[in-house]
């Protein structure tokens, strides 16, 4: 358990340096930057960066479910079709 907590807190601080690397090169931090910025700069990127990993997270599963079922695009358009087609009344 000990080991599992300090490669977590080894993730999490190659994830902070990265992240302040990345605005380094950006340049919203520079020598004038506070701490309390740079640390809402992190902040505000790892919150871009956990949304932009969750929207993808979704789009592989829905992918993955949908070619485990056998959705595809294709066979969707046909069901919508059919589907449409058997509500239609005169």
């Amino acid at each position: 358990m000990v080991k599992v907590l300090k490669y977590v807190f080894y993730v999490a601080l190659i994830f902070v340096a990265f992240l302040i690397g990345k605005g380094i090169l950006d340049g919203s931090i520079n020598r004038a930057t506070t701490v309390g910025q740079v640390m809402s700069d992190v902040q505000s990127d790892a919150g871009d960066v956990a949304s932009n990993v969750a929207d993808r997270t979704q789009e592989v599963a829905g992918a993955v479910w949908n070619s485990a079922t056998g959705n595809t695009p294709e066979v969707q358009e046909i069901v919508i079709d059919e589907t449409a087609a058997s509500n239609y009344s005169e």
